[in-house]
């Protein structure tokens, strides 16, 4: 229903693993039995922040096709719940059959029918998609018509979240994070190129993560970021 019949395809991916694993004195690992899924993502966020705790590892273990047992958790916005709870915003809680158009069943839809789309760099990009602004062919350039590099899914789906069903106002909310700490590449494999390990050290003056200076990452640092750190949720 999101896009309409025969305007696009739809992707997922699985995750699995062989039923059993042996670990041996000397390190050996035998596997053996049938590959058991034990993990699959269509849309970023969905598993993640809309699913109840307890119906996770369920989620996990199926396909889309029976992902209507999941459409309460897109219709009923815990997500939405919580944030008000946290806010004191109003945002609404049920009946929300913009995100199950989404999200139920859960596979990453392109549309097959626009033209190319912007990437991120070039001009007329925007990190948001149609929330900020950026279609094709009147249609959504970003996720969640597919996903590209640079798409901000996490504040595109905290705004729709915040924003529906009706989008009038649209209220825009975040993390905090407008963008990647690494350029995107224009050719393949386009991804920005990986951090070298967890101490990756950019400024030879300091550690990062050493917030006040004393030459070590510990809880004190930890306290400093918390103490500063904003939200995008307005008035918060």
């Amino acid at each position: 229903p999101f896009f309409g019949p025969q305007q696009g395809v739809g992707v997922y991916a699985t995750v699995s693993r062989p039923e059993f694993r042996l670990i041996q004195k000397d390190g050996t690992v035998i596997t053996s039995g049938d590959f058991i899924q034990v993990n699959r993502m269509g849309n970023p966020v969905f598993n993640e922040a809309l699913v109840a705790l307890e119906d996770k590892d369920n989620y996990n273990v199926t396909s889309p096709v029976d992902d209507a047992q999941f459409a309460v958790y897109a219709e009923n916005s815990e997500l939405a719940g919580l944030i008000n709870f946290v806010y004191g915003t109003e945002f609404v809680t049920s009946g929300r059959d913009d995100l199950v158009a989404v999200f139920i069943p859960d596979v990453l839809r392109v549309v097959t029918t626009t033209g190319p789309v912007t990437l991120a760099g070039q001009d007329g990009f925007s990190r948001l998609g149609f929330i900020g602004g950026d279609l094709t062919d009147g249609i959504s350039s970003g996720w969640p018509n597919g996903r590209r590099f640079g798409d901000d899914v996490i504040d595109v789906a905290l705004t729709a979240v915040a924003s529906g069903p009706s989008y009038d106002p649209i209220v825009v909310v975040g993390d905090n994070v407008a963008a990647n700490d690494a350029l995107y590449n224009q050719v393949f494999p386009y991804g920005g190129t990986p951090n070298a390990g967890t101490f990756n050290r950019k400024d030879p003056t300091g550690i990062v993560g050493d917030v006040n200076g004393d030459g070590q990452v510990d809880f004190v640092d930890l306290l400093t970021v918390l103490a500063a750190f904003g939200t995008g949720i307005p008035g918060g």
